[in-house]
């Protein structure tokens, strides 16, 4: 590493405060339901404290693993990696600093959790599926004894770390490859613990309800167990994206909407960011119905209309009010909010009516 420590102007006290308050911001938010570092921002202001460009980067780490085992591999060889161990480096051999030296260290694990993170979530993950999976997992895993995923990224980062310090500390590079491996690997071992439970959870239709309050005013959630049949119209619209042609055309026939209208709002509702508002919509007619035939029968259309007829409930979500949320956001997404509001109640009721139709149809095609 003297390469670059010799090298380059460091500005060490923004340097170390940015450390310490970029460490301590993600290791408590690595606690949130879905939360993924966004390092790439970090990166480039650790180059500008650094003053080291990303081509003098890539080229040092090209001649640091020059003929070192394994140091071909991408967790290894990355710039990301490179420039929070050169900092590592710089704070324990230069400004012997143990402070900033841990806090660059938290950020080396911090950036291990955003990689593997990708990998397990590479498109969308859901928080109410997230919680259940992390309430869930054994006693023994290392989330549960250490209370949350925050303080075992940094317990695991503080222990691999004094497990390899001497390597470390006389820049033994065919050790140092083994150090970044090595904890890049008891990380994502207990976030693939995780993910797996949350695919398991979501698969059986287990997860966590919407939160409402109680009277007392504590915010709680519901146990929520989901059929199949849910989860598999949930995934038809959001996931694949298929749109139910026979579904769009009766719903459009009943409720006389316009044609771009449905198929603006259709096209937006094929997002995987809806699948949670669309599973607790359709649990809630699965619910509300005593039969199947209610579904598959010729009173389907009556019963959906009964609902979106409710004007109050005792229930603190209810599928009128769902629908409506529904199609805020879609009216949102599609720029449409303004022209929507401008039209007359009833055209606002038909086109609420449209959305409920489409969502149950789907459903109900899946199952008569």
């Amino acid at each position: 590493m003297d390469l670059l420590l010799k090298k380059n102007k460091v500005d060490t006290e923004r340097l170390k405060t940015f450390l310490l308050n970029t460490a301590a911001h993600e290791i408590t938010h690595l606690s949130d339901p879905c939360y993924k570092p966004e390092m790439s921002k970090y990166y480039y202001e650790l180059l500008r404290f650094t003053s080291v460009t990303e081509l003098e980067i890539k080229a040092f780490t090209k001649k640091y693993f020059e003929g070192i085992p394994l140091s071909h591999y991408r967790p290894v060889i990355e710039p990301k990696t490179i420039i929070i161990f050169y900092i590592m480096q710089y704070f324990l051999h230069t400004v012997k600093d143990r402070h900033a030296f841990q806090a660059a260290l938290f950020l080396l694990g911090i950036r291990s959790q955003a990689t593997i993170y990708s990998k397990m979530f590479p498109s969308h993950c859901n928080p109410m599926f997230y919680k259940y999976a992390i309430e869930h997992l054994s006693k023994n895993h290392l989330y549960s004894v250490n209370e949350t995923v925050g303080n075992a990224v940094r317990y695991l980062c503080l222990e691999t770390a004094q497990k390899w310090m001497d390597p470390i500390i006389h820049d033994d590079r065919k050790q140092i490859v083994s150090f970044i491996l090595e904890l890049r690997h008891r990380i994502a071992q207990s976030y693939k613990s995780l993910a797996e439970l949350y695919y398991k959870s979501y698969e059986e239709g287990k997860g966590y309800g919407t939160p409402f309050e109680t009277e007392e005013g504590v915010e709680v959630h519901k146990d929520v167990q989901t059929s199949k049949v849910v989860l598999d119209a949930v995934k038809k619209i959001a996931i694949y994206r298929i749109i139910d042609s026979k579904a769009l055309s009766a719903s459009k026939e009943i409720t006389k909407v316009s044609k771009d209208f449905s198929d603006v709002v259709i096209h937006h509702l094929s997002n995987v960011k809806h699948s949670e508002n669309i599973r607790i919509i359709l649990d809630l007619y699965v619910k509300s119905i005593k039969e199947v035939k209610e579904i598959c029968g010729k009173n389907f259309f009556d019963s959906v209309k009964s609902l979106m007829a409710t004007k109050r409930s005792n229930s603190h979500i209810y599928f009128k009010q769902q629908i409506e949320l529904l199609l805020n956001t879609l009216l949102d997404d599609s720029k449409l909010k303004s022209k929507f509001e401008s039209q007359t109640n009833q055209t606002q009721y038909l086109s609420k009516l449209f959305l409920a139709y489409y969502l149950t149809l789907v459903l109900r095609n899946s199952l008569c």
